[in-house]
């Protein structure tokens, strides 16, 4: 059973139309397919739905899902950014979404009246570090973690996206290794919070496709904390073209048993991921 609830399409920074996944989804043999375009945000921007153009987008998914209801079960959410300053899920969810993805893209340091991104380029994030946080690779990464937190808390959604993103212009451990305490110990807390939440962790391959990262989200150690806790993981591609919607799948099931799992949630199906084998 393939399902895929982490997918951008045109309505935000996707390339392609609905339709085009919906049939790609089908003719890879998917069971489920989530619909989960960027929530729009206050500031301008070029990478999430426009107020105006959040109706039409849920009604054509809803569109979609009836038309292909006798092939495959289609979802509409949104993947809702976290402000600490607003609930910005309570105002989303009144729309009815089948379900939702809560991510942190961006953080707001204390005394500062701005968001800055996390991931939006290298450049970008080589620029917040230095002017932020003092080229502290270490007070940024508490910032995020603050702030992933901050949203497990104030709660209100589904899955959580892309757990450490913070690391996703680390490669080649360019800013700081795993390893070490600091780092541990801000994920260990994340995890302890997450524990006492129905909240499903994503396992998203969306860097491996785009080619920025050589490790998933979240790294190995971490889905192996989260199988020893007992929360919940479902698998997601973060598809923005069609043609990756399940990108590093098969290798990502492998290190998903590697570390103990036989099973995957998300918020519709519990899906069996032993291999028939045995």
């Amino acid at each position: 059973m393939k399902v895929n609830y982490h997918t951008h399409c045109n309505y935000c920074d996707g390339k392609g139309e609905p339709r085009e996944y919906v049939l790609e989804a089908i003719n890879r043999s998917f069971s489920s397919l989530g619909f989960s375009s960027h929530a729009p945000l206050k500031e301008e921007n070029d990478w999430t739905l426009k107020d105006y153009d959040v109706d039409n987008y849920l009604l054509e998914i809803k569109r979609l899902k009836e038309e292909f209801k006798n092939s495959i079960n289609i979802y509409v959410g949104l993947e809702i950014d976290f402000y600490p300053d607003e609930n910005r899920f309570d105002y989303f969810n009144k729309y009815n979404l089948d379900y939702s993805i809560g991510s942190v893209h961006m953080v707001k340091p204390k005394g500062s009246s701005v968001y800055y991104s996390v991931d939006e380029s290298p450049e970008i994030f080589e620029s917040v570090l230095t002017n932020l946080f003092s080229s502290s690779i270490e007070l940024f990464t508490k910032e995020y973690y603050t702030t992933l937190r901050n949203m497990i808390i104030q709660g209100g959604f589904d899955i959580l996206g892309h757990f450490d993103l913070i690391k996703k212009f680390n490669k080649g451990y360019k800013y700081f290794t795993e390893d070490e305490p600091w780092y541990r110990e801000e994920v260990f807390q994340t995890l302890d919070l997450l524990e006492d939440t129905d909240i499903i962790v994503e396992m998203n391959t969306g860097a491996l496709s785009r080619g920025v990262q050589d490790i998933p989200y979240p790294s190995k150690w971490i889905l192996e904390e989260c199988y020893r806790r007992n929360i919940k993981v479902c698998l997601n591609s973060d598809v923005h073209a069609p043609n990756n919607i399940e990108c590093y799948f098969n290798e990502s099931l492998d290190i998903l048993r590697s570390c103990g799992f036989k099973e995957l949630h998300t918020p519709f199906e519990v899906i069996d991921i032993r291999r028939k084998n045995g």
